[in-house]
């Protein structure tokens, strides 16, 4: 995926559209808030989240998500186990851009060689990771963008019992 930019269409006609395209492919909204789940039958709910920029006055963000399916006893954040910003410039372009991450965080077994790669390199970089990185300071990057994934995921995701 390419580097997030704000978003080109209004927040009301965006919402909109996505509500019509989503409805129209199986997915629930949740009462009145911008969020849309569907699972599916290998144990995945997807995820649609749309949410307003709180210093940003307009502006909005769409996020794609992904949980596994008792994954934990709690439910995990609104963005799902793993998610990505999405750039919109279309809600078409919206919906196909989250079906192709969905593609690549709904096999099983992809899942697990990905997050195998990423806890490697999380276990090599611990500052970068946690976030105590000084500034200015070289680590190596990852190897692909990182989702925004819980660290109870790793071990969950690499366990035999899934």
């Amino acid at each position: 995926m390419q580097e997030y930019v704000f978003p080109q269409v209004p927040k009301e006609q965006f919402v909109k559209e996505l509500n019509k395209l989503l409805k129209a492919n199986g997915y629930t909204r949740e009462g009145r808030r911008q969020h849309w789940t569907k699972q599916i039958e290998t144990g995945f709910v997807l995820i649609f989240d749309v949410q307003g920029c709180w210093d940003c006055k307009g502006d909005y963000y769409v996020r794609a998500g992904i949980s596994i399916v008792g994954a934990c006893k709690w439910d995990c954040s609104d963005y799902g186990h793993f998610y990505c910003l999405l750039t919109v410039y279309s809600t078409e372009q919206v919906y196909n851009d989250a079906l192709k991450y969905f593609d690549e965080w709904t096999d099983i077994m992809k899942v697990r060689n990905q997050v195998q790669v990423l806890k490697e390199w999380r276990d090599r970089n611990p500052a970068k990771y946690l976030c105590t990185l000084p500034a200015g300071a070289k680590y190596e990057k990852p190897p692909f963008p990182v989702p925004g994934l819980e660290v109870y995921i790793y071990d969950y995701v690499l366990s035999p019992n899934i």
